[in-house]
């Protein structure tokens, strides 16, 4: 088991991240009343701010690019300590949830403003209960990757230097808006940060025993991958003293590439869902995620990720290449239904109708799509756009692509406006600004039903 670990950190990762959810959606379901209702009289001092909401929001973020970043630019030793660290102290906080549930009430009885900040925030409150919450997993996995940075060896580069001050104000002003947004009590901010240090402390040998066994499991690995292909190598042209690299190092895909393929991935896939509910409903319906042209965002991500993650996966399995897919298509799908429900107060897909659903938000059928998507995304689709690409680009000068993402980030900046603007005058909230007023000319409540029909209100 700690072999395949090794070998797969990222399904490793993607494993834990459904569990997690998981695991966190049944308690937020099933304990509706806490044991203990967690406060102290400095969480009275502290004000309410409703702009805390983007450091707060910042957190889902840099949570997977610094285990990212760690896996492709760090040792491994490094990567897995904050790894192991984070999956260890947020299942030991879940532990804590479900046998000593706890709660707050903290919150302000209602959030004032139609700006941004204050949608953001009535949609957070929305979303997540004020229950579950000692001790904080925010303020945990902040002092967590703040300690991480500290310690990793990749960030002595004079380079990435810079990194480990930009973390601290960073996770201290994650840490802070957990507080300001009265999401959390002090008591909770204290616990969790020292579990935290505790979970990260050097003197903990079964921590370290296991980072040093996952990487000598690695090393092994490459060793003896090496030896059997020099050993081949050798048999096969016993003449050459020093055999030559049996592969070329593949090309790293450039910002340029990424855009294009978000473009085409959007496209394809707004056209497969068009024509499949065609062929299943009988209906012609649209299944844009942008006000301007055919778009689907989650596909467009979707290959990005595909192509970014799977590159090189050529030798592998259609087994391993399945789970892959099925796993992180199905921790994608459920991400992408659940930040769209938290940032604009609207579910674009229900799967309560199918059996082995979590949240409705994703299902079992699908996430087995999932898997036979990225089979066939690595065994027909990626060579067929690879083709393509080098096509276009023959083609394509830098302006075009210039161009299309000025056009891409306007459209979904576009489209998040009107969304958010219509939950809004949708609540009965009457436009406060000329933003408002362009918004409800330009994209009233007929349009916008016209481009999202599934998109149904949560609250």
């Amino acid at each position: 088991m700690r072999s395949w670990i090794a070998r797969h950190p990222i399904s490793f990762m993607a494993l834990y991240t459904v569990f997690y959810l998981t695991a966190f959606h049944w308690l937020e379901v099933n304990i509706t009343v806490p044991a203990i209702w967690v406060h102290c009289q400095l969480d009275d001092v502290i004000p309410f701010c409703k702009y805390a909401i983007v450091p707060y929001f910042a957190w889902f973020a840099w949570i997977p690019f610094t285990l990212f970043y760690l896996l492709r630019h760090g040792e491994r030793s490094d990567f897995w300590r904050v790894c192991l660290c984070l999956f260890a102290g947020m299942t030991i906080a879940l532990s804590c949830y479900l046998l000593l549930p706890t709660g707050l009430a903290l919150r302000p009885y209602r959030v004032y403003g139609s700006d941004i900040f204050a949608r953001l925030v009535r949609m957070l409150y929305a979303v997540d209960t004020a229950r579950n919450v000692c001790p904080s997993i925010h303020v945990f996995n902040s002092v967590t990757l703040m300690i991480g940075y500290r310690r990793s060896r990749c960030f002595d580069e004079p380079g990435r230097r810079w990194m480990r001050p930009a973390a601290n104000v960073l996770g201290a002003a994650i840490i802070l808006s957990t507080m300001l947004l009265k999401q959390h009590s002090c008591i909770d901010v204290v616990l969790g940060a020292a579990l935290a240090v505790n979970r990260y402390a050097a003197s903990h040998p079964r921590l370290e025993q296991l980072n040093l066994e996952l990487e000598k499991h690695s090393d092994k690995l490459r060793q003896r991958l090496i030896a059997h292909v020099e050993k081949r190598i050798q048999r096969a042209y016993p003449t050459i003293v020093q055999p030559e690299p049996t592969a070329q190092k593949e090309k790293a895909l450039s910002f340029g590439d990424l855009v294009w393929l978000f473009v085409i991935g959007a496209f394809l896939g707004d056209v497969v869902e068009t024509l499949f509910c065609r062929v299943t409903a009988g209906v012609w319906m649209s299944r844009s995620s942008l006000v301007w042209g055919p778009f689907s965002v989650v596909w467009g991500l979707a290959l990005v990720m595909a192509a970014v993650l799977l590159r090189g996966s050529e030798e592998r399995s259609d087994r391993s290449i399945f789970l892959f897919g099925f796993v992180m298509g199905g921790a994608y799908e459920y991400i992408c239904s659940a930040v769209g429900e938290l940032l604009f107060g609207v579910i674009f897909w229900d799967y309560s109708g199918f059996k082995f659903n979590l949240g409705g938000r994703v299902n079992l059928l699908y996430c087995f799509f999932w898997g036979i998507a990225a089979v066939v995304w690595i065994r027909y689709g990626y060579p067929l756009v690879a083709k393509l690409m080098a096509n276009l680009k023959k083609h394509i000068l830098p302006w075009m692509t210039v161009v299309l993402t000025v056009f891409m980030a306007l459209n979904m900046g576009l489209s998040a406006l009107a969304l958010a603007r219509y939950d809004a005058r949708t609540s009965g909230i009457a436009p406060a600004n000329q933003l408002d007023v362009f918004l409800d000319e330009h994209f009233d409540n007929a349009r916008m039903e016209r481009v999202y029909p599934n998109a149904k209100k949560t609250g």
